[in-house]
């Protein structure tokens, strides 16, 4: 079970955020399960590689509260998390560790399920092993499994699916030699997106460069590349992980991808910071671009640009998001009798991992933290609408073990899936969330890996 490891928020932060009057049609699922028990009418049950019981059950809260996956079995490893790998529709796919051995994780010991919610029996499935693809970084729902992996050979892959209607794994070899003005538009995948419709069209994203678009349900699927926008100035363009700084989004019921890059404006400080044992830096601010593309071909031009924030213009209309954000310890109001390192606001906060909102409307959210690499995570929703406006803020905990960089929360539409009055969650105080969330077991060994499931219409 989760264990608090550190202080309760201080009382006066201990208000129920005000409930939405419009049905939620999305989540946010923290990243990593709870390892317990919470039967609920959401409980689905199967069993592991090794006969062994298994149960999946979910706790939605209206965003940007954290949603929980709650797994319990016999079989699992204690000592790694399972986690959310994908979401799509009504199905989420999940990763389960078997092994025993606290340090050393492989490919081999883990299993994957797919949990599909519904009205009167919640279901899940365990994947027909062997699943080799599943080992590497970039894979990818009757449904579709679909991983892409690459080759020795450039500009070749080789795309692995599994049919549920068959329980069976099938390979084959797919090219592209697309390039953008000499430019290869993928390295490295990030992320990856479904499209969907009559193909099963699937998109590996590169973040930093751009998307491999398969449709894979085709007799002979190739592969198609589309260019992402490159940012106007950005000092850190291209290095290290792109996730922190884009994020991508199909958004199923305007038929457009919607994309988010942050842009910060921060200086190093000399030294290390004492408490996060990591690099110290001055933020000064941060911006926020969105584009949208309905064409999704090879050239850049198809990409429009929407919107443009600057996070001093950001407004904090709503004075209990407000006063929440100053009694957490995340926010400060710049006063002249105070420290010099206590004076933060908005602006100054170090922010990580934008999402465009699944749903279409024009809603970013973004992971914010006290300072660099600090391991305490808030979710901000920013509307950016009207220059911006800060709609929404959580606590969002503290990840098993930490990295710094840790990926923390998954979106999912599967809320538009279910019979809320039967399978929402009111929601939660902020202390009822921190003490759900804040902790683990035991340390765990992160592998981020990032997948996606594909399903045709």
């Amino acid at each position: 079970m989760a264990t608090n490891t550190t202080a309760p928020l201080p009382p006066s932060s201990r208000r129920r955020p005000r409930r939405g009057s419009r049905r939620p049609t999305r989540v946010l699922f923290h990243y990593e399960a709870v390892i317990a028990i919470n039967e609920s009418s959401t409980t689905a049950h199967a069993y592991t590689r090794n006969m062994e019981h298994i149960q999946v059950s979910l706790c939605l809260k209206r965003p940007p509260l954290p949603s929980t996956l709650f797994v319990h079995s016999s079989d699992l490893n204690h000592h790694v998390l399972p986690d959310i790998v994908c979401s799509v529709d009504d199905l989420l796919l999940l990763r389960v560790n078997m092994g025993r051995d606290r340090f050393d994780v492989y490919a081999k010991d883990f299993d994957y399920f797919v949990y599909k919610i519904h009205s009167s029996s919640p279901s899940l499935e365990l994947l027909e092993q062997p699943h080799p693809c599943f080992h590497a970084r970039d894979v990818d729902g009757h449904y579709t499994v679909a991983a892409l992996n690459s080759t020795r050979i450039v500009h070749q892959y080789e795309l692995h699916l599994f049919q549920s209607h068959t329980s069976s794994w099938s390979s084959s070899m797919v090219n592209y030699d697309i390039t953008d003005g000499g430019q290869i538009v993928h390295k490295d995948t990030s992320t990856v997106i479904t499209i969907g419709g009559e193909g099963g069209t699937m998109g590996w994203v590169d973040l930093w460069h751009g998307i491999l678009l398969c449709d894979v349900l085709e007799t002979e699927p190739s592969l198609r590349a589309v260019p992402l926008p490159s940012p106007s100035v950005d000092k850190v363009w291209g290095i290290g992980d792109p996730v922190q700084r884009r994020g991508i989004a199909f958004v199923r019921g305007k038929g457009c991808l919607k994309f988010v890059h942050l842009e910060i404006a921060d200086a190093r400080l000399p030294g290390m910071d004492h408490e996060t044992k990591a690099p110290s830096f001055r933020v000064d601010g941060w911006t926020l671009t969105t584009w949208s593309n309905t064409a999704m071909s090879d050239s850049l031009e198809d990409w429009h640009k929407e919107c443009v924030v600057q996070a001093s213009d950001i407004t904090i209309a709503d004075m209990a998001i407000s006063q929440f954000l100053e009694d957490s310890g995340l926010l400060r109001t710049s006063l002249s009798n105070q420290p010099k390192e206590e004076q933060r606001n908005l602006q100054n906060l170090s922010m990580y991992q934008p999402s465009p909102c699944l749903s279409g409307e024009d809603i970013v959210y973004l992971v914010a933290r006290e300072k660099n690499r600090h391991p305490k995570a808030w979710i901000l929703a920013v509307d950016m609408k009207n220059g911006g406006r800060l709609k929404g803020a959580a606590y969002f905990g503290i990840p098993s073990e930490y990295s710094g960089y840790s990926v923390v929360y998954r979106p999912s539409e599967i809320s538009k899936y279910m019979n809320l009055t039967k399978h929402m969650n009111p929601p939660a105080t902020v202390p009822d969330i921190y003490t759900s969330i804040s902790g683990s077991p035991g340390p765990t060994r992160r592998f981020d890996v990032r997948k996606a499931l594909s399903f045709p219409n």
